[in-house]
């Protein structure tokens, strides 16, 4: 026999001998981004492709182990273990996220932290994705089977065509390529988003040019979690949940910012913005960890930096956000910081945490506070005394929307009391403080149906973006700062993105990058569209 011979053989096996295994990894794998793409007018022509090719080398590997009994069971086992997984999770993100299970989500997955991620699967659980996987899968048994019995033998026009479309997709496959599509894409992604840089390692010392007079004493960011300004009353909601910061806008001048949005919808992404110069529209995604970030600059400019969080600084392996923490000089967590934790904290517990740390003797210090704010489950997010508002406040709404939109408002009350509080810690000092969620959540705003994180169609991604963010500046900073002061009174109205965060804290504490006008051009405080 010849070597081309043998070649056509050895291409021929898989699809002659265990054509319908090849089926079924197909089905499996490519069918439901396929079904789902035409459902939203995007079909992923890469994935279904690539899912045909991956499909043949499974079978491949298959054809080759199937005469060994035990290494053929195990090596099916394994696959369909891994495909089955994945299906699901496919199932659940169409069903629930009307969206694609892709990178993005894998990594806010994996990024979050074990109490964040469980509360997550437990909200949007549903008995119905359930059901249609089991009833799904029965039909492509059935399917299976059936053709199996009816057709033991397939045509040599199916395994050369077969064979054709498995050699014409291989470059399909590398151009992509292969590891940022379908399964292989998702399964590569885990790999990568488990394990986060460190970030230190990455330090590009910046040529700064820093004025030590325009330092105050104390800068504040709070990063509260998913709290939309259409639910807050200080942007005209008509339930009454920010009396707090009402107050301190009435008698204290707080400063409430009407056109502001967040980087992304995810927390992961957001954050990673929020922190650093890396904007993902102006920069590739593959090298964010790069970018300065802002407790690089903090440590060059002659401040102590803190990381306060009520959220974990380890999920399934190591957290993204908490590599941030590890920039800082010293971090504190509620809790236990490690996964595991047997309850979830409320915020109110960052205040005793808070208390001992600002004794901290250093000259300037700058506090990134990290709350677990309104994330879901929202009932969680507050404690008995601000079970407020009812299902039954609600009777305008469909009766199902009541219980979850009456819970994540008590959330809000919540949060609005833990946020004026530590703006009372701070209020005879010289200090200003940020506050801003990471992003904001679609709460059936696009469908009566949904919420949550925004999904992808762009009026759910605007309310998924729309956050609410205020700046207090106690009086003695005003006293010290009064341009500071005035340029911010002056920017309320300005459109701005947290992205730029980083430079707006730089602009507050007096120092530039020398290389760039990125400060002056970027800032809050920057006069172009003032």
């Amino acid at each position: 026999m010849s070597f081309f011979c043998k070649i056509v053989s050895a291409l021929k096996k898989p699809l002659e001998q265990y054509f319908y295994y090849f089926l079924f990894v197909f089905i499996l794998t490519a069918i439901p981004d396929l079904i789902f793409g035409i459902y939203v007018k995007a079909i992923p022509v890469r994935h279904v492709i690539c899912g045909f090719f991956i499909s043949y080398v499974v079978t491949l590997g298959y054809s080759c182990l199937a005469k060994y009994k035990y290494p053929g069971r195990i090596y099916s086992s394994v696959v369909f273990a891994v495909i089955l997984a994945f299906f699901q999770c496919d199932l659940f993100s169409m069903f629930v996220c009307n969206n694609f299970f892709k990178e993005d989500m894998i990594a806010a997955l994996v990024g979050t932290n074990y109490e964040e991620a469980v509360e997550f699967v437990s909200t949007y659980f549903s008995w119905k994705v359930i059901l249609f996987a089991v009833l799904f899968l029965v039909l492509v048994a059935v399917l299976y089977f059936a053709l199996k019995r009816l057709f033991p033998h397939v045509s040599k026009f199916v395994v050369y065509a077969g064979i054709g479309l498995s050699l014409l997709s291989c470059p399909v496959c590398f151009v992509s390529p292969l590891f940022q599509v379908g399964i292989v894409g998702k399964i590569c992604s885990f790999f990568v988003v488990s394990t986060p840089p460190n970030f230190a390692d990455y330090y590009s010392n910046p040529d700064l040019t820093i004025d030590e007079n325009k330092h105050p004493e104390n800068v504040v960011m709070i990063i509260g979690e998913s709290l939309s300004k259409y639910h807050c009353s200080l942007y005209g909601y008509d339930k009454e949940t920010n009396p707090v910061l009402t107050e301190k806008r009435d008698s204290c001048g707080l400063l409430v910012y009407k056109n502001v949005e967040s980087p992304e919808t995810s927390t992961l992404v957001s954050i990673r913005e929020v922190v650093s110069t890396f904007d993902h529209t102006k920069h590739p995604e593959d090298n964010w960890f790069t970018h300065v970030t802002l407790q690089e600059v903090l440590r060059l400019s002659g401040y102590k930096s803190f990381w306060i969080s009520n959220q974990s600084k380890k999920g399934f392996r190591d957290n993204y956000v908490g590599r941030y923490s590890d920039l800082c000089d010293e971090n504190y967590f509620v809790g236990n910081k490690f996964m595991g934790m047997a309850r979830l904290n409320t915020d109110d517990q960052l205040l005793d945490l808070m208390k001992p740390v600002m004794e901290d003797s250093a000259g300037h210090k700058f506090y990134f506070v990290h709350m677990m704010g309104n994330h879901t489950t929202f009932s969680k997010r507050y404690t008995p005394d601000f079970s407020v508002f009812k299902a039954a406040d609600y009777a305008n709404l469909p009766e199902h929307q009541r219980q979850i939109i009456s819970e994540y408002d008590n959330s809000v009350l919540f949060n609005d009391n833990v946020v004026g509080s530590i703006l009372d810690l701070y209020k005879d000092k010289e200090a200003i403080v940020f506050y801003f969620p990471d992003h904001a959540l679609d709460l059936y705003q696009t469908t009566s149906t949904y919420f949550g994180h925004a999904r992808g169609g762009e009026k759910s991604r605007f309310y998924g973006k729309s956050i609410p963010f205020v700046i207090y500046m106690t009086e003695k900073y005003k006293e010290r700062f009064p341009e500071n002061a005035k340029k911010l009174q002056q920017s309320t109205e300005k459109e701005f993105s947290t992205t730029n965060m980083i430079y707006t804290i730089m602009d507050i504490i007096g120092t530039d990058f020398k290389e760039n006008n990125d400060v002056r051009k970027y800032s809050l405080m920057s006069e172009k569209n003032q």
